[in-house]
């Protein structure tokens, strides 16, 4: 964007540059806004009843049909499952900012962060 921004500089000046630039940012934290939570962090945030909500919207988006509650539950508590077995493997109840460093997220973490300050 700020490429296309910077072809209409003469004409527009750097005030319609700023403005041009602005506008895609303005619409993802629009869309930010509609954007439903994922299962799993509904899940971990707002226990079961908001993971079945948040799967329910996103089953809806979709354009499917809900599948049976006992298929549902039984995701659910595989995901939870799954949750808190990631987590005791590394003696925690929840995540942090440690594990993002450890089994092979290093090279990940740093790369998305020199992205996201490049971005900035």
């Amino acid at each position: 964007v700020s490429g296309i921004a910077v072809l209409f500089l003469n004409s527009v000046g750097w005030q319609g540059m700023m403005f041009i630039v602005t506008v895609p940012m303005l619409l993802i934290v629009i869309g930010l806004y509609f954007t439903p939570e994922s299962p799993r962090y509904a899940l971990v945030s707002k226990g079961e009843e908001g993971a079945l909500e948040s799967l329910k919207t996103f089953y809806r988006l979709n354009g499917r049909d809900m599948p049976s509650p006992d298929t549902l539950t039984k995701d659910l508590e595989n995901t939870r499952d799954g949750s808190v077995a990631t987590a005791e493997s590394h003696g925690e109840k929840r995540g942090s900012i440690k594990r993002l460093f450890l089994n092979g997220f290093a090279g990940m973490t740093v790369l998305l962060s020199m992205m996201n300050i490049g971005h900035n």
